[in-house]
């Protein structure tokens, strides 16, 4: 019975070929089908190992790390880098130049001027708030010689900046110098005439005062301005000691002691020529020594004019010579 099981054998065939078919077909299906049947798609190019997973940190040889804090400099305290006085001896009538200077970074230093005597504060004197960096100068007047106890006496310098640090002395630089105080000499007894004959005179500014500043020094006597040629006579009877010439300094001139005292006089920047003395000559009070003039280091005809109690340049010591020019100015 051949015809029959060819019969059967087209149905199964295509049984087969459905069968078969089933799983290319699966295959085939489209990805939204899946996903509208509740499957999970899955991208065509997934993320490489190297890519970042998300909420990841990405590591690897490009990161770049954090920028560097700078060190903070370190602060430096006020530090006293120098400290001097004009004179060694201070007095009343006469002015003390102190100068000083300061490094620090933390501002302004509140500066305090102590005078000891014995150990014991007997003064002070508010300097203000000076600038670190810069030269600060101070000048002690004849007022405050009045305020201190005569003898030798210790000048320290103290400080304190808004921040709270004190000031503190450099390697290089002393917070503290002796000065000696010695009262107001007595006037030199007797009448006295003015060193210079005539009206047409002046005492000048500040720059002409004893104690002012000089480049290496300070001013030790008191610049009376006047026309050249004026007359400069002796203020009291004596014995001159020096008549010169200093070509960088005082020019012509003469130097007394007054007689009976230990007072000696000084008259500088003498009119070249016009010196009238010499050396040991006795003269007597308001005897002519020369005229006016602006030799040696002068800017202008002036007479430069010292006191000395006791010996001029030899141990004896420059005094402020104004408070006895104006006594004899009136009495003249």
């Amino acid at each position: 019975m051949p015809t029959p099981l060819r019969s059967m054998a087209a149905p199964l065939r295509r049984s087969l070929a459905v069968l078969l078919a089933g799983p290319a077909l699966a295959a085939a299906a489209p990805v939204s089908a899946l996903a509208a049947s509740g499957g999970t798609s899955v991208p065509a190019n997934p993320p490489s190992a190297s890519s970042a997973p998300t909420g990841g940190v990405a590591v690897g040889p490009n990161v770049v790390p954090p920028p560097k804090v700078a060190a903070r400099k370190r602060a430096q305290m006020p530090t006293l880098t120098s400290f001097s006085v004009g004179a060694s001896r201070f007095t009343d009538g006469g002015t003390l130049p102190l100068s000083f200077q300061m490094t620090g970074t933390t501002g302004a230093v509140r500066v305090k001027l102590g005078v000891y005597s014995g150990g014991k504060l007997v003064a002070s004197f508010d300097l203000g708030r000076r600038r670190t960096g810069a030269a600060q100068r101070y000048t002690l007047s004849s007022a405050s010689a009045r305020k201190l106890p005569a003898g030798g006496l210790i000048l320290k310098l103290s400080g304190l900046d808004a921040r709270g640090h004190h000031l503190r002395a450099g390697l290089q630089a002393s917070a503290a110098h002796v000065v000696t105080v010695a009262p107001t000499p007595a006037a030199p007894s007797g009448s006295h005439s003015f060193p210079l004959l005539g009206t047409a005179w002046s005492f000048g500014g500040a720059g002409a005062r004893f104690g002012a500043p000089r480049s290496g020094h300070i001013h030790q006597g008191q610049d009376i301005l006047a026309p050249s040629g004026t007359p400069i006579v002796a203020p009291a009877a004596g014995t001159v000691t020096f008549t010169a010439y200093q070509a960088s300094g005082a020019g012509y001139y003469v130097v007394m002691k007054e007689a009976g005292q230990d007072y000696s006089y000084a008259f500088m920047h003498l009119l070249s020529g016009s010196t009238a003395v010499h050396t040991g000559q006795q003269v007597s009070r308001g005897e002519r020594l020369g005229s006016v003039g602006a030799t040696g280091d002068a800017q202008g005809p002036h007479l430069h004019f010292e006191i000395w109690q006791g010996p001029w340049q030899a141990g004896g010591h420059p005094i402020d010579p104004l408070p006895y020019l104006q006594q004899w100015a009136a009495g003249s």
